[in-house]
């Protein structure tokens, strides 16, 4: 259980009322992307394709669950039963926890990779103006926690007039939200209504059989998957009243929280350009303790979590490339970085991740160019900054020299007419570098190479469970031109191996055939 698990529950436990309401099951992202890729996926099969004197309309429905079936039988490695999806109902995923911990960017993450995965056009915003297509996906977010008007959430009223058995009558019906109307006319989408927990009881009231009929006013809500968040109320400073007892029985609950390694694998593939995450995710790498903490109802600053942490990667690189990009602009941006660290994480995290950036900038980072990037190093700067890793000083700036090796040499790749053929030198160079390091920042600067390379350049890597690799002939390519270097000794060669290639399998392979040999 990690230390902020654990605040987490001291202050659940410090209210017997509260915490009965938070007894459910613990995920962190990447487990609930897994829920919500699934459901999402389901959600997009047409349980009645054909559409009576709409042909175009039943050809494309027909097509999507074409999509669908291949797509799952892609991703289960088992065929789509459509009777067995059709007898089990679809129930909405409820993700409950703190501010900023990724509840609702969950939900955007999966629409965005089922997206790519079936070739849709996500639409993450829908205003007044928009014209749905056949092959958009639309994300749809109704805020719950400030409304507290069941007429102005629910609909308007409003009079028509019908025919019931031949007699004409005037009723009263509801003018529906437009946003809700436009899944039928898409391949589909999310309806998330956020902050749910926190909303008023008549609006709870309002969400009842969305949750458990996928219908909003009378109006059915096709090809939807749909969704539920919430904060915690009294326990996190938010806006605070009582989740509705029966809106519970009708969802899934789950406690979401992020992690520091799922956050730097979404910033790699987020930011993978020059100027990257600007040190951030080593920064959090080091220190996970700052990476979420509880908000204190007291303070007005902003604190730390994942949401905060990506808003302060793209407010320094917005700062950075202002003042003349990587390589240049850090220095100038110095003040404002520290200013933009305290207000949007907090001033005590704030201020040591100010003490952070001034050894990076002032030191590592243009240390580490000089290596790279223009090939020229500099072994007498390094030993006099380094000075053989002896303190907690010198250890903090291994790690910042190894983090910008990684980020130049990554980029010298990426950013090559063919990065095939400049692989062997920018491995060279990192390697010429980080070799000069202790173990444990090797170690790191290799597993930091490694990540971000396979992030930056998706055709040297492939996608898995754990976020995306390289490849083997990749790996090996890096690992052929680091140990032919001089400062590679068999140590540093064994640390190579472990990191770069599959260690594991390498020794399981050699065992066997000298088995083998033995035998003949």
């Amino acid at each position: 259980m990690t230390e902020f698990i654990k605040k987490i529950t001291e202050r659940i436990d410090q209210s017997l009322s509260e915490s009965k309401t938070f007894d459910v099951p613990q995920k962190n992202i990447q487990q609930i992307l897994k829920y919500l890729k699934h459901d999402i996926l389901l959600s997009l099969y047409r349980k009645n394709p054909i559409v009576e004197g709409n042909e175009e309309k039943t050809q494309f429905n027909l097509e999507m669950n074409k999509k669908v079936e291949d797509l799952y039988q892609s991703r289960y490695g088992k065929k789509f039963d459509s009777k067995v999806h059709a007898k089990n109902k679809q129930l909405a995923l409820f993700l409950m926890g703190p501010p900023g911990q990724g509840k609702t960017a969950s939900y955007i993450v999966a629409a965005k990779e089922t997206c790519a995965d079936l070739g849709l056009t996500f639409i993450e915003h829908v205003n007044d103006d928009y014209v749905p297509k056949r092959n958009h996906f639309v994300m749809v977010v109704q805020e719950c926690a400030g409304e507290n008007s069941a007429i102005t959430f629910g609909g308007v009223p409003r009079a028509e007039e019908v025919e019931i058995n031949g007699k004409k009558m005037h009723v009263l019906k509801k003018a529906v939200n437009f946003r809700f109307t436009v899944f039928d006319e898409c391949a589909g989408g999310v309806l998330l209504f956020d902050d749910a927990a926190n909303a008023a009881q008549v609006i709870q009231n309002v969400l009842l059989p969305v949750a458990q009929f996928g219908s909003f006013q009378g109006m059915k809500i096709s090809n939807a998957c749909i969704g539920f968040t919430g904060n915690l109320g009294a326990l996190d400073g938010t806006y605070t009243n009582d989740l509705s007892s029966a809106l519970r029985t009708r969802v899934i609950p789950m406690f979401v929280t992020d992690n520091v390694q799922d956050f730097a694998n979404r910033a790699y593939e987020q930011y993978n350009d020059s100027l990257g995450d600007l040190g951030i995710i080593n920064f959090l790498l080091r220190n996970k303790q700052d990476f979420a903490v509880l908000p204190d109802p007291n303070e007005k600053s902003g604190f730390a979590c994942s949401r905060s942490w990506d808003n302060l990667i793209q407010s320094i690189r917005s700062v950075v490339e202002r003042n003349g990009g990587r390589g240049r602009g850090e220095q100038e941006s110095l003040e404002e970085i520290h200013s933009l660290a305290m207000s949007t994480v907090g001033p005590t995290i704030g201020q040591k991740l100010a003490g952070y950036y001034n050894s990076l900038i002032r030191g590592a980072d243009p240390l580490a160019r000089q290596f790279v990037l223009d090939g020229k190093p500099n072994m007498d700067e390094l030993k006099n900054k380094y000075k053989g890793g002896a303190s907690a000083g010198d250890i903090s700036f291994g790690y910042q020299f190894a983090t910008a090796c990684g980020d130049y040499a990554v980029n010298m790749i990426a950013e090559a007419k063919d990065p095939n053929k400049e692989i062997e030198n920018a491995s060279k160079r990192f390697g010429n570098a980080v070799l000069q390091l202790n173990d444990s920042e090797f170690c790191f600067a290799l597993e930091h190479f490694k990540s971000k390379l396979s992030a930056y350049v998706t055709d040297f890597s492939q996608p898995t469970n754990k976020g995306r690799e390289l490849k083997g002939e990749v790996r090996k390519t890096i690992a052929k031109a680091i140990n032919e270097l001089p400062d590679c000794d068999i140590d540093k060669r064994e640390m190579l191996l472990k990191v770069i290639t599959d260690f594991d399998k390498l020794q399981s392979a050699v065992v066997s055939n000298k088995k083998r040999a033995a035998m003949s």
